[in-house]
């Protein structure tokens, strides 16, 4: 734990990413699927630094988009993906459409450049100002509700009406917007978070006894008693004879295999003229 974050915790004030950690986690859940990047990178930080919900990379944005979709479709439950601005934020759109059209809930939180560069030829911007595209037009059409945190406050109202969205009739895609300015080092909540934060740190304590859930324990297969010396012992069934196809060119002689049948000394193979008569 950094001398930043416990100096945040003293002061009454979490980081919003830690928050959003937090929420996903007393939502019931588990795993967040995704692609980490620059403006997505705090959100990957809180998620290892509380515990309870594990973050899961994947090799491409759609690979992680799919994962978040089936994990709601097998668990019942809210499926999250994150990733990060520019090409891998339009990489989700093929996932969040199939969502879309099948009706899984699936929170999508994309990283965004700090909001005060945007226009200024911030690093994937996509902002829709000065010439950029806008990332919220993009999601729009493919999600049940799409916002951008534009200010680290209003994600304590945003991020409830999400989840809900996402889950209500007709489920589907919500999709976050969230600048740098508002989920890095600099963004705090206030302290009546701070006090529903502690109590989920609290709980998982209780649950696990520390911050990670305990590994499940190594059982090996019981193979049963061992055999007595006085137990009489097996012998292997003689090998049995193999034939080979008749009038196949240059199969006599060599003999025709099963897979089963393995390639042994023993084999024994009986010619053309025995095996086919006449």
């Amino acid at each position: 734990m950094t001398g930043t974050t416990s100096e945040l915790r003293e002061a009454g004030t979490v980081r919003l990413v830690d928050y959003l950690a937090a929420e996903l986690a007393r939502a019931g859940v588990t795993h967040v699927f995704g692609v980490g990047g620059a403006n997505i990178e705090d959100l990957y930080d809180a998620v290892h630094r509380g515990g309870a919900v594990r973050g899961v990379v994947a090799k491409h944005e759609f690979s992680a988009v799919t994962m978040a979709d089936g994990y709601a479709r097998t668990t019942r439950r809210l499926g999250v993906v994150a990733a990060t601005s520019g090409g891998g934020a339009m990489n989700l759109v093929p996932g969040l459409a199939e969502a879309h059209a099948s009706r899984v809930p699936v929170l999508a939180l994309v990283g965004q450049p700090p909001t005060g560069q945007e226009g200024q030829g911030a690093f994937q911007d996509t902002s829709g100002k000065a010439g950029s595209f806008d990332a919220l037009e993009v999601f729009a059409p493919v999600a049940r509700f799409c916002a951008r945190v534009t200010e680290p406050d209003s994600l304590t109202e945003l991020l409830p009406r999400a989840m809900a969205a996402a889950q209500a009739d007709p489920r589907g895609p919500a999709v976050l917007l969230l600048p740098r300015t508002c989920s890095g080092h600099g963004s705090r909540c206030p302290a009546v978070t701070r006090r529903r934060h502690q109590a989920g740190r609290r709980r998982r304590h209780r649950r696990h006894g520390s911050m990670r859930p305990p590994s499940p324990p190594c059982r090996m297969p019981f193979a049963g008693p061992a055999a007595s010396s006085s137990s009489p012992v097996k012998k292997s069934p003689p090998p049995t004879p193999v034939r080979s196809w008749p009038n196949w060119p240059g199969a006599s002689g060599h003999g025709w295999r099963s897979p089963r049948t393995p390639r042994t000394s023993s084999t024994t193979v009986i010619p053309d003229s025995q095996a086919w008569p006449g």
